[in-house]
């Protein structure tokens, strides 16, 4: 699935952008050890993912991504926020949600329930499994560097 456009419209978080810092070793540059921890920590967040899921689209992580931010939305301000449209959104959140479209079952890491303003409307929630999920995710942000540099 694509989403139109690179750019999302979540808020960012504070600091200053950066380049990554690299030494050169003649023909190819290295991270420096601060930017090697976070690709590191990076590679384990995708890692949590993949235990769910060992083929797991990065649109299923963006749409589960989504929710964290934003609970309580639905499908079109999910979609609106992702740059895509409002029926793949739609798709994305039935495939992490508990009933798939396609397979018995979904990955269970959201819910949805009727929005109290007007049936129609459906909101979506992290479930324990989601919100489990979340937890090892924010853990591995905060890690301290492998390296043992701060």
């Amino acid at each position: 699935m694509q989403f139109q456009g690179s750019s999302t419209n979540f808020p960012r978080t504070s600091g200053t952008k950066r380049d990554a810092t690299m030494k050169s070793n003649g023909r190819f540059h290295e991270l420096d050890d601060v930017d090697r921890d976070s690709v590191e920590r990076l590679i384990r967040i995708i890692d949590l993912f993949r235990t769910l899921d060992a083929r797991m689209p990065s649109s299923y992580i963006r749409a589960f991504l989504a929710v964290c931010l934003k609970p309580g939305a639905g499908p079109t301000d999910y979609a609106k926020d992702m740059g895509t449209i409002q029926p793949i959104m739609s798709r994305l959140l039935l495939e992490i949600g508990k009933k798939a479209r396609e397979r018995d079952e979904g990955l269970g890491l959201v819910d949805r329930q009727a929005s109290p303003e007007s049936l129609r409307n459906q909101e979506y929630y992290l479930t324990p499994k989601g919100r489990h999920l979340l937890s090892q995710i924010l853990n591995t942000i905060g890690d301290k560097p492998s390296n043992g540099s701060n």
